[in-house]
Formats: C-alpha cells, sequence, structure tokens
C-alpha cells in the first residue's frame, strides 16, 4: 500500500497540537488550585482579622466598663440621682473626682493615669477592687512567634505611641480567656481548646487624661488674627498655644492657609461672626456652623492621633503633642444630637451647651 504524502508531517502536527492542548489545560488546572489556594488563604486572614477586630473592641469595654465602675465605688452611697435621663454620682471626696492611679512607677509623666502590671487591679476602694489586673508578662518578653513590642515604641515613638506621657516600666499582658473573661491562667489550660481558661487572645492598657488638651483641628490663631478677638476668646481657636512651648500662630500656620490669611475670614471660620464689610467668606462661615466637620478648600484637618503625630513631628512641635488632641468631629456631632434629644431641651441649653465646649452654634 502506498503511503500518502506528508502524512507523517500531519501526525506531527497533531502531536503538537494535542501536547500544547495538554499543557494548557495543565496551566489552567494549577492557576485554578492556586487562585483557589490564594482566596482560601484572603478567607482566612480577613476571618483573623476580624477575630482582632473583635477582641480589641471587647478589651476596649473591659477597660472603660472598669472606669465607670470605679466611679461608681467612689461615689456617695445612695446619693446618686438623674438629671434629664444622666446618672449623676457624687464623688465621695474632692481627690475621687479623678481616676485614681495605677501600675505607674516615679517617672510617669504628664497625662498618664493607668498601665497594665503585673498584680496591681486597675483600681481599689473600701475593700473593692478591679477584676482586670496584669500578668507577670511584659510586652518586651518575646512570645511563641517571637512577637514583642519595645519601651520605644509603646511610649515614645512618633508612629506607634500616643506620645502622651511615658515610664520606665511596661506594661504587663492580660490574657482573655474562652470561658472565664480576663484570667491569669496555667500554661497547660491557655493551651488546651477544652478548657474554660483556654486564651483567645490578649491585651495591655493605658490610659491617659485628655481633660484640658486642646483641639488641634481648631486651637490656636494665625498672625493676622485681630487682637481683639484675641482678647475676648470668642472661640477656643484664639486660644494662646504659646503656653504649650510653640508658637501662638505655630498650628494656624499649618492648618489654615486660606482662612488665616487676614483677620476677618479667621473670625468667619473660628466663630462663625460673618465680616461687617466685604464678601463674606461662605465656606468659613459654613465650617463654622457645622462644629468645623467641614474644611474649608486650602486649609488642612487633622483625622487620627497619628496626623496628629505625624504633623506635629514634621513641624517641629512634638514637645506640645501631650497637651493636645485631635477631637473626633463625628463624636461630638453625635453628642450634639443626643442633647438636643433629651427631655428639656432648649435653643438657650443648647447655648450653654455649646459655650462650654468651645463651639459655634449650629446655623
Amino acid at each position: 500500500m502506498k503511503r500518502p504524502p506528508f502524512s507523517g508531517k500531519r501526525r506531527g502536527v497533531a502531536l503538537i497540537v494535542i501536547l500544547s492542548a495538554i499543557l494548557l489545560l495543565a496551566g489552567v488546572t494549577v492557576a485554578f488550585f492556586s487562585l483557589s489556594t490564594f482566596n482560601r488563604m484572603i478567607s482566612f486572614s480577613a476571618t483573623n482579622q476580624q477575630k482582632a477586630e473583635f477582641l480589641s473592641h471587647s478589651a476596649l469595654d473591659l477597660v472603660v466598663g472598669e472606669l465607670r465602675q470605679e466611679i461608681v465605688a467612689n461615689s456617695k452611697a445612695g446619693a446618686t440621682y438623674t438629671q434629664n435621663g444622666v446618672s449623676i454620682y457624687p464623688p465621695l471626696t474632692a481627690v475621687n473626682l479623678l481616676p485614681t492611679h495605677s501600675g505607674l512607677d516615679s517617672t510617669a509623666t504628664v497625662n498618664l493615669l493607668k498601665v497594665s502590671a503585673s498584680g496591681v487591679p486597675m483600681w481599689s476602694a473600701g475593700g473593692a477592687s478591679s477584676s482586670l489586673s496584669g500578668s507577670s508578662i511584659s510586652i518586651s518578653q518575646a512570645s511563641a512567634n517571637g512577637r514583642s513590642l519595645s519601651g520605644n515604641w509603646w511610649f515614645t515613638s512618633a508612629t506607634g505611641s500616643p506620645a502622651l506621657g511615658s515610664q520606665s516600666t511596661l506594661p504587663t499582658w492580660i490574657y482573655l480567656t474562652r470561658g472565664n473573661g480576663p484570667e491569669i491562667p496555667t500554661i497547660a489550660n491557655a493551651k488546651d481548646p477544652t478548657k474554660p481558661d483556654y486564651v483567645i487572645g490578649r491585651f495591655v492598657y493605658t490610659v491617659y487624661n485628655l481633660s484640658g488638651t486642646l483641639d488641634a483641628n481648631l486651637a490656636g490663631y494665625p498672625s493676622a488674627a485681630s487682637a481683639t478677638e484675641v482678647g475676648l476668646k470668642s472661640s477656643a481657636a484664639y486660644a494662646d498655644t504659646s503656653g504649650l512651648g510653640i508658637g501662638a500662630n505655630a498650628l494656624a500656620s499649618w492648618r489654615n492657609p486660606v482662612t488665616g490669611v487676614d483677620a476677618p475670614t479667621f473670625l468667619e471660620w473660628a466663630a462663625g461672626i460673618s465680616r461687617t464689610t466685604g464678601t463674606p467668606n461662605q465656606q468659613a462661615l459654613a465650617a463654622a456652623q457645622s462644629g468645623h466637620l467641614s474644611v474649608v478648600e486650602g486649609d488642612q484637618a487633622l483625622l487620627s492621633r497619628h496626623d496628629l503625630l505625624a504633623m506635629l513631628s514634621s513641624q517641629g512641635l512634638s514637645a506640645a503633642a501631650p497637651y493636645l488632641t485631635h477631637f473626633d468631629q463625628r463624636r461630638g456631632l453625635d453628642a450634639q444630637r443626643r442633647f438636643q434629644s433629651k427631655p428639656g431641651y432648649s435653643e438657650s441649653s443648647l447655648y450653654r451647651y455649646h459655650r462650654r465646649h468651645g463651639d459655634p452654634l449650629p446655623g
């Protein structure tokens, strides 16, 4: 039988096509499994992130709850009363107006009030004490996976710490267990998922006193500000920040490049008072009327403590960090709305509320 011409070449081409198809199919299969594995890793990462977030919120709730319990424990028994739906707890003595210090050493400075320390309860009063006390494990001690936190990072880092005071003794870990809440379990129980003392996470706390700190989003006036308004203090924006070791116009120079160019514009931004002559700056007035929730185009604002510290560092103003905050504008607006919804609300009471907090009245 005579062989057809070029049949060997055709078979060779067919083999190449089949091998290419197999290679392509193998590539698609590998890509599919790689994508599946990658998606699984993303899912696990998201789950662990959620667990960490829930744990942090639980830890925050525990600390805030203990601070509230300290207020109750240091108040006059039977003297609690309610005013406009708010419970008032008269303190036992003038000393009890402020939270007690705990876990501090002799070098504690500025705003630092409480640090989780080994065997030290968060508060104690009249024979009662907090259920939160630190273990003997410092944050500087490496964990099983090698992670640890240094004192420089926790207390003085420009990115890690809040820069609100420091001490030489570092916080110690508080362990959260599955069945018994915050505990100091044995190592065997901490690792055993069948035990109530099985550890699901850990946290430490440092509590700072921010009362009396100035809102860096508002305090401080530019050199162009009216001397009359500076004297009248019609707004917290006219606070003299030179007492913090920085210039009186140091914050405004960074924050108000647009609204700080002249006295009338700054007054509109600071207090919501329109100029008597000329065209008012409507954005500046709107910013004041919103409680500085809005930002004038060209001006700058701080959204977090991290933003505040970064700005102070870049401007050479870090010495003022313990005396400044970045007041959460969203929380302030929520507080205003809750105040307006309370029984007995009136325009006069709203006026007192805003004047007490150094805020302009809403339009």
